[in-house]
């Protein structure tokens, strides 16, 4: 499974920041055998997409159009913020990372802020 990982640098002990906004790019890992697949500056969600990306490991995230289209995208979001890649990827794969539901001070499932709930969102607002 490729997943990606908001980093400020193309490493696996690359520590993920507090927003995703801070990120200087995107790591693009193989979770199979760790490989990296490749570190993306730019073009984010499109890259994403292009690589069947499941899944990303960032922080909390402010910019509603970037959210939105990732989550459009259906790709999960998991917030990992202070962890390696490495260890992120090891967390998620345990279930123990908590999935970004919104952005910071967005609508969220009726009006409530979900950012890192573990409450699943059942009210049919599209975000998983």
């Amino acid at each position: 499974m490729i997943i990606a990982a908001a980093v400020m640098s193309p490493e696996l002990d690359a520590v993920i920041p507090e927003t995703l906004e801070e990120a200087a790019g995107l790591l693009l890992v193989e979770t199979d055998d760790m490989s990296i697949s490749k570190f993306e500056d730019s073009r984010w969600v499109s890259e994403m997409i292009d690589q069947d990306c499941e899944a990303i490991l960032c922080g909390q995230m402010y910019d509603p159009q970037l959210f939105e289209a990732i989550a459009g995208a259906c790709i999960t979001r998991y917030f990992a913020a202070g962890m390696t890649v490495r260890d992120a990827v090891n967390a998620m794969n345990a279930y123990r990372l908590d999935i970004i539901r919104d952005y910071v001070n967005g609508p969220g499932c009726s009006g409530e802020d979900h950012n890192t709930s573990e409450e699943p969102c059942d009210c049919h607002c599209g975000h998983e």
